[in-house]
């Protein structure tokens, strides 16, 4: 992973981006010649998102701004808790590398809200200073910027040496593991509305009964989840954002098991199959047939034996299944979610 250095770099901040109209932040080519757009711009799947027209613009209807000294340039920081982890924070490998020669580390948050929220602990997770960090919220002329490859982007292959380096740079190695569960079930419960597989409440008693605790991550600090997924040895995931967590750890000695809601997301796949030692997907899903994105459609078990088969072959008992209390519950999810979908209220079960 390389860091390269140019004078007088020319930054577009984030504050007109994440609101579904196009991405013209980051740094301009010509002021950082000689560096590939990859590690100027935004990707994801491998292509830049730049909108081109929209950043014209913007650069000749706003001042350019000095900044005098040297700086470290870690990007966006997205306020999603899921693009935080997985494209707001993997140049901050490298602050550990030039912390005694620059003056701070520049960030672009995606609002003019100066809070860092969230970001707090992510930044404090990867040992940089509070004090040390620049929120840039105009077009900024850096003196000298130090500019880190992103070692993880959406739909690329991370650096081999990332899951190394996460070791080195982060609070890994101190995470208190004592007294945490070694079997977690990722519950998206609390986002039963917006994107789950039907059923699954009564399917977090099974796993309960087995010795699996359901963990709900957003119910916890960062820390707190982090030392979970640290301590666990087998981890059960409901796909979703929560997933995005392993992008900020390394190769974890735990075995997992993906359940997907979308038949045909691969995304979370790579991530899962990168930081566990043994890994299965679970992928006999189907989409209800409702007006959502797909990021936000329940889905249905397309057969209901084939997963619970998979779970037998995962060592988890099936024998005791309380089918009809998974088939009421399944039942009551696609039947709200149809009546969600057509405004209607339902009534109390």
């Amino acid at each position: 992973m390389k860091i390269f250095n140019r004078t007088n770099a020319l930054i577009v901040p984030a504050v007109n981006d994440f609101k579904g109209n196009g991405f013209i932040h980051g740094l301009t080519e010509d002021s950082c010649e000689g560096i590939d757009n990859s590690n100027l711009e935004l990707f994801r799947d491998g292509l830049s998102l730049l909108s081109k027209a929209p950043r014209d613009q913007y650069l000749q209807e706003n001042t350019v701004q000095k900044l005098p000294g040297r700086y470290l340039y870690c990007g966006v920081l997205p306020t999603h808790f899921g693009h935080l982890l997985s494209e707001g924070c993997h140049r901050f490998w490298a602050y550990q590398q030039v912390k005694d020669v620059i003056d701070g580390v520049i960030i672009l948050p995606d609002t003019e809200n100066k809070m860092l929220g969230k970001a707090a602990a992510l930044i404090q997770y990867f040992n940089i200073p509070k004090k040390m960090i620049k929120s840039i919220y105009g077009l900024t002329e850096v003196e000298e910027l130090f500019i880190p490859e992103p070692a993880c982007q959406l739909g690329a292959t991370t650096y081999l040496d990332y899951s190394r380096k996460l070791k080195e740079v982060t609070n890994f190695n101190t995470l208190n593991v004592s007294n945490k569960p070694e079997k977690l079930f990722i519950s998206r419960r609390q986002f039963k509305s917006v994107g789950r597989v039907a059923g699954f409440d009564a399917v977090a008693k099974i796993f309960e009964k087995n010795g699996f605790v359901e963990f709900l991550p957003e119910k916890f600090s960062l820390e707190e989840q982090l030392s979970h997924l640290k301590a666990a040895k087998v981890i059960v995931w409901e796909e979703g954002s929560a997933i995005h967590l392993l992008d900020i750890l390394p190769k974890l000695r735990a075995k997992m098991l993906l359940i997907r809601r979308r038949p045909d997301y691969g995304e979370f796949d790579s991530i899962v199959k990168s930081k566990a030692d043994e890994f299965e997907i679970y992928n006999n899903v189907d989409f209800l047939d409702i007006d959502a994105p797909p990021h936000n459609k329940m889905s249905r078990l397309c057969c209901i034996d084939s997963f619970f088969n998979f779970l037998s072959d995962h060592k988890i008992c099936v024998d005791h299944i309380d089918m009809l209390s998974f088939l009421r519950e399944e039942s009551f999810d696609i039947q709200s979610q149809y009546a969600k979908n057509l405004n209607l209220k339902v009534s109390v079960r």
